[in-house]
């Protein structure tokens, strides 16, 4: 009689649920090679064009805390002047090299599933993009394919204003890049793959007694911040290899060729804006640490040929100073000053005009 009631005190305690085998247990790390992470734009108004991300990372943590991680110089369009214009004009990777996703999956949402069953929830996401995290919520379903893999496939695209991740400066330069018209959105897809280690395993309950496929709100994320790795580099080395992986001197060919200098009226001061765009050109030459680059200034035709040559030298210089404040060396930066000698379009308007007085730049090497 005692040792029954030490058997079925033993039998009691292994199915207490508070003891019961985590569906997290060992975490889940993710196989990059059976996953998929892609987006759309469309493109003057019915294009459609898809890119896909070549390397990631990430897991599930025995709390079920999804932590993914994208390489933003990854992206592949299948173009490659395309790549480059959406690694350094829009994702600005140089700056950003990593898209962080972060959610929360419960236990309840795969301890009930049988082998190949699935469960469509509602997955609300902390997206960590161009150092901004925001909520985005993914209609997805979770299939327990195995003791050892489990898959998170989105059932409809996830809509991503480019709007709410302050990328519409860079999304302008790709659209005069491309000399279109695109949608200030992409529409994600994911297909992400999970694998665990044999003996950290989920026990499934029977086909009968499993639970139906239903759909259902999953907790939201814990509010975690950013990975180190999630945020811009903090110095202009780290910067520079992230830029080199992807063939630098394309990059900046693209954001020499884009970046726009507009200064004061009858000076050589430089506006706010010129100011921000020549940050970001600063910060694609750390990564290009060979680049020589030619920065010309060009006038229109109002006052003396010897009074423009002179004001458009002025501000090649002054565009060619404020590059070196910001750690490019002098002897990377050539400043010239061409005058009224070459105008895009005749000065025959205030229009025209304004489009003579201009500074350019190009690469020399």
């Amino acid at each position: 009689m005692k040792r029954f009631l030490l058997l079925l005190t033993s039998l009691l305690v292994l199915q207490s649920p508070a003891l019961a085998r985590s569906a997290f247990e060992g975490g889940w790390t993710l196989q990059p090679d059976s996953s998929n992470l892609s987006f759309t734009s469309i493109k003057k108004g019915s294009v459609a064009e898809t890119s896909h991300f070549d390397r990631l990372e990430g897991q599930i943590d025995p709390s079920g805390l999804v932590r993914l991680r994208v390489e933003l110089e990854s992206v592949d369009s299948g173009i490659d002047i395309r790549n480059v214009r959406l690694r350094f004009l829009f994702f600005e990777t140089f700056t950003y090299p990593l898209a962080e996703i972060v959610a929360q999956v419960r236990e309840e949402d795969i301890a009930g599933l049988s082998y190949g069953q699935s469960r469509h929830l509602v997955l609300p996401l902390l997206l960590t993009l161009h150092g901004i995290t925001a909520e985005v919520d993914a209609n997805v379903r979770v299939t327990l394919h195995s003791d050892q893999d489990v898959s998170i496939h989105t059932l409809q695209p996830v809509v991503v204003p480019v709007e709410t991740f302050d990328l519409m400066q860079g999304f302008r330069k790709l659209e005069e890049a491309a000399e279109a018209k695109i949608t200030p959105l992409a529409l994600v897809t994911a297909d992400f793959h999970f694998h665990r280690p044999a003996g950290a395993t989920t026990t499934p309950v029977t086909a009968a007694s499993a639970e139906p496929q239903t759909t259902a709100t999953a907790a939201k994320p814990v509010a975690v911040a950013p990975s180190a790795a999630a945020t811009p580099a903090p110095t202009a080395v780290e910067r520079a290899a992230n830029v080199q992986t992807g063939g630098c001197l394309g990059g900046l060919m693209q954001m020499v060729q884009s970046t726009k200098v507009s200064f004061a009226d009858g000076g050589a001061t430089l506006t706010p804006d010129a100011r921000g765009a020549l940050d970001q050109l600063a910060q694609a030459l750390f990564g290009c640490p060979a680049a020589m680059l030619e920065i010309a200034g060009h006038t229109d035709t109002t006052g003396s040929a010897t009074s423009n040559k002179r004001l458009s030298q002025r501000r090649a210089e002054r565009v060619a100073s404020y590059l070196a404040q910001k750690g490019i060396p002098e002897q990377r930066l050539a400043a010239v000053g061409y005058g009224e000698a070459f105008p895009l379009v005749p000065n025959t308007s205030d229009e025209n005009r304004a489009q003579n007085r201009r500074i350019t730049m190009r690469i020399l090497n």
